[in-house]
């Protein structure tokens, strides 16, 4: 590897200490389990990258494969999955809770 085409590490320092309390969804397996459950789910796989590995000077780098997550070349659709899974479960704009059927028109709601 030619050190003159080196590319620069940037660090933020505070970036190591930074802590984040898990959710209790999430703690509790509820998000992963609710992912599992959609048709098509699978796990993402890892590509290998040999070259990007030599190039920054470590041994191994992987990247995850998002191109088909669902059918959709992002992994932002788990989240938007489960952020309108929460508000369809939910409580209404006036505090009451969600109706134990979907309205007419919306029974296919129930397969989220």
């Amino acid at each position: 590897m030619d050190d003159s085409r080196a590319l620069p590490w940037l660090v933020q320092a505070g970036a190591r200490s930074w802590v984040r309390g898990r959710s209790a969804p999430v703690r509790d397996g509820e998000v992963r389990a609710y992912h599992a459950s959609l048709p098509g789910y699978a796990p993402t796989p890892l590509a290998e990258v040999p070259a990007l590995a030599a190039e920054l000077g470590v041994g191994r780098v992987f990247v995850k494969d998002e191109s088909a997550r669902l059918g959709l070349p992002a992994f932002k659709v788990l989240g938007a999955s489960w952020a309108v899974r929460q508000v369809l479960a939910g409580p209404g704009p006036d505090g009451a809770a969600p109706p134990a059927t979907p309205p007419p028109g919306w029974l296919w709601i129930r397969r989220l």
